[in-house]
């Protein structure tokens, strides 16, 4: 299951003034006490992915989770965006990837975001999600989270938009096509 997420800027667009502006007071807070926890662990270098690392990277990852991303999402993604695709690199080793897709001034959309399992809940995520705020400005972000991560989005200002329940299985009927139909 993903619960859509967005973020509004400025924050006099929320319309819950008070909410708005402890989002902002809580956005500085973490990321500080974030980033200093993490910094002081190792150093996490973020760059720009080149669209063979894309695939490399974030779809091959992707598909080990268990995620079905669209065939020609990154694709798609890269070409409005060829900035917006970052690689986190530990002593040498990519550890994580995420994307933050500025469409115009006013809307981005953060996706594509894995760190890899062992270097989890160590502050390394969110480092590279600062970086995606950052890079976007003060734009409006949409983004699907997992639900186990919901509340950390919260705190950096990020706001449930809606649920959304998604089902998976095989079918046990055999389905008998016409070979009369043909794929366009």
């Amino acid at each position: 299951s993903l619960a859509p997420l967005y973020r509004l800027h400025p924050p006099e667009t929320c319309l819950d003034m008070q909410a708005s502006r402890d989002c902002r007071i809580l956005d500085k807070t973490f990321s500080i006490q974030t980033r200093a926890h993490a910094m002081k662990n190792h150093p996490l270098t973020i760059s720009v992915m080149n669209e063979r690392e894309i695939h490399d990277i974030f779809v091959c990852w992707a598909n080990a989770e268990g995620w079905n991303p669209g065939l020609n999402d990154a694709k798609y993604f890269y070409a409005q965006n060829r900035q917006g695709f970052f690689k986190g690199i530990l002593n040498g080793e990519v550890i994580g990837c995420c994307a933050a897709t500025i469409y115009d001034d006013r809307f981005a959309f953060f996706g594509c975001y894995i760190v890899k399992s062992e270097f989890r809940k160590q502050g390394y995520g969110m480092q590279m999600t600062l970086h995606r705020l950052r890079y976007v400005g003060d734009r409006n972000i949409g983004l699907d989270g997992v639900l186990e991560m919901c509340s950390r989005y919260e705190r950096i200002g990020f706001r449930r938009a809606h649920l959304h329940i998604r089902y998976r299985g095989e079918a046990s009927v055999h389905f008998h096509f016409d070979p009369h139909v043909v794929e366009i």
